[in-house]
């Protein structure tokens, strides 16, 4: 009797120590899921965040050359005014008459 109390005590022994192994293999294998999960969804993070940057400096890009585009034309020719409407001054005198005209012109560059 005395052999079968102790086979019976290593059973016992051995099934609680395979039941720890398996919680602390599953343990395990719950971790590194998350961990996976945090990897990727810091990946996409990363990927919306350099996405944005992109988008931000081709649009200042963008409104940089337009503005030049604008600048050059109404240098170029009067018709195509830029944002700021230039203003101009006449003075006429009877002997002579002098056109005085002042255009400014400002360049907003936006960045984020």
């Amino acid at each position: 009797m005395n052999w079968r109390r102790n086979i019976s005590t290593l059973a016992y022994l051995l099934g609680t120590h395979i039941a720890r192994r398996r919680k602390s293999v599953i343990r395990r294998e719950v971790k590194e899921k998350e961990r996976q999960k945090e990897r990727k969804l810091m990946k996409h993070q990363t990927a919306a965040a350099a996405a944005a940057a992109a988008a931000t400096a081709t649009l200042a890009t963008y409104y940089y050359y337009y503005f030049q585009l604008l600048t050059a034309a109404a240098a170029a020719d009067n018709t195509i005014t830029p944002t700021p409407t230039p203003t101009t001054t006449t003075t006429t005198t009877t002997t002579t008459t002098t056109t005085t005209t002042t255009t400014t012109n400002t360049t907003t560059i936006i960045t984020s």
